[in-house]
């Protein structure tokens, strides 16, 4: 992996107009380097009440996501307690390091089972409150600091592509002829009552 094809990659992501070609887009660069899965998300920091995570990138296996989920896992997940704090980009290791307990270690055996036996953490700040990340996993990865850098720019010019096609506006519905007439008579003041006679 190099600086140049990190740059390829964000100026061929600008023209991406769906979540799915960004996803494989990412999965593309960043297998060379071992990561063959990931998903990157937003949380909200300091919220009374915890809620799951809002993901933006999926390339998690189905099955792993489905038992996260159901299992609350985001309420103690080493990962994200990590990415609420951290600056720089960190390795799962680190993460469960810093929070060794018990509900950390069954997360950590749960991913491993589903093949995800490491990884790289790359924290994004936001504003209002949010937090968000690009989790790269899989089995054998590389994580020398030169890589973790070129994934760091990576996943900040993804993660930024996920929001904005999260946050395009949907393309307006296209009404009927009836439906712009009645639209037509409310704009002139009619009831709805005198447009239904």
């Amino acid at each position: 992996m190099e600086i140049g094809s990190i740059l390829d990659y964000v100026n061929v992501i600008r023209a991406i107009e769906s979540r799915d070609k960004l996803e494989a887009s990412l999965a593309e660069l960043a297998r060379p380097a071992g990561y063959s899965s990931g998903s990157g998300g937003v949380i909200r920091i300091g919220s009374e009440r915890p809620v799951a995570p809002t993901l933006v990138i999926n390339l998690l296996p189905a099955e792993w996501l489905g038992l996260y989920r159901q299992r609350d896992y985001h309420l103690s997940d080493p990962l994200l307690l990590r990415a609420r704090a951290a600056m720089m980009p960190f390795d799962w290791q680190t993460a469960l390091d810093l929070n060794p307990s018990p509900r950390a270690a069954e997360i950590f055996a749960e991913r491993r089972s589903f093949k995800l036996l490491d990884g790289l953490v790359v924290p994004i700040h936001l504003p209002n409150g949010r937090q968000g990340w690009i989790n790269f996993s899989g089995e054998f990865v590389d994580t020398a600091p030169a890589t973790r850098s070129l994934l760091q720019l990576a996943a900040i010019a993804t993660f930024n592509r996920a929001l904005e096609l999260s946050l395009a506006p949907a393309a307006a519905p296209l009404l009927t002829s009836r439906e712009r007439e009645c639209l037509m008579w409310v704009a002139a003041g009619k009831t709805d009552m005198s447009i239904g006679d």
